[in-house]
């Protein structure tokens, strides 16, 4: 399917076509398979998709609707993906059997990403654990005044960038922003060199 046909199918106005297009526009790479499947495959193996995400934190954006709109559909559906450019975000396609229109979208961060998201977290918390033990040994002048806020100000961007719509412009300068602090943790045992901008 040639890019601008598929442009021209997310023409919705909800979020995960509005995010979708906007990714595909920016350079994403993308693949829509041939071949249509049953609809009722789809809905089930997404439904349990949906509820292993959830498991682990995540709320994928229109996953719920897309799957009863898949349902409801009745017709068996071709799937695509749409990958950003960035590799932050995926999203789910589901057309209709010849490929002429959209049934339903869906979209969700990449797990690598959300896994860098934790893993910020987990050394936020870590250091300020290390910097009130500092403190207490060695009192607080020991310690640059600047370093406890500086480290709520990376969970913060960090927090803001979770919850951020990839179509803000912000997003893609925020991604690398954060891959370079990551980078702060790059002896730390559980960094991973994919997330190195």
């Amino acid at each position: 399917m040639e890019r601008h046909v598929l442009e021209s199918l997310l023409a919705g106005d909800d979020e995960a076509s509005v995010i979708a297009l906007a990714t595909l526009r920016n350079g994403a790479t993308y693949w829509v398979g041939d071949r249509a499947q049953p609809a009722g495959q789809h809905a089930g193996v997404f439904k349990l998709r949906l509820q292993r995400m959830r498991m682990h934190g995540l709320e994928p954006r229109g996953l719920e609707r897309a799957v009863q709109l898949v349902r409801e559909h009745g017709r068996p559906v071709r799937t695509g993906f749409i990958d950003s450019a960035d590799r932050t975000w995926t999203t789910l396609l589901f057309l209709t059997e010849d490929g002429s229109a959209l049934v339903a979208c869906a979209g969700w961060q990449l797990p690598l990403v959300v896994r860098m998201l934790k893993f910020i977290h987990a050394q936020y918390e870590a250091d300020n654990h290390a910097y009130a033990e500092v403190s207490y040994r060695f009192g607080g002048d020991a310690l640059l005044d600047s370093h406890l806020p500086m480290l709520d100000l990376v969970n913060m961007l960090a927090r803001d960038y979770a919850a951020m719509d990839p179509t803000d412009p912000r997003f893609a300068g925020l991604t690398y922003a954060l891959r370079v602090l990551a980078q702060s943790y790059a002896e730390h045992p559980e960094y991973r060199e994919q997330w190195r901008p």
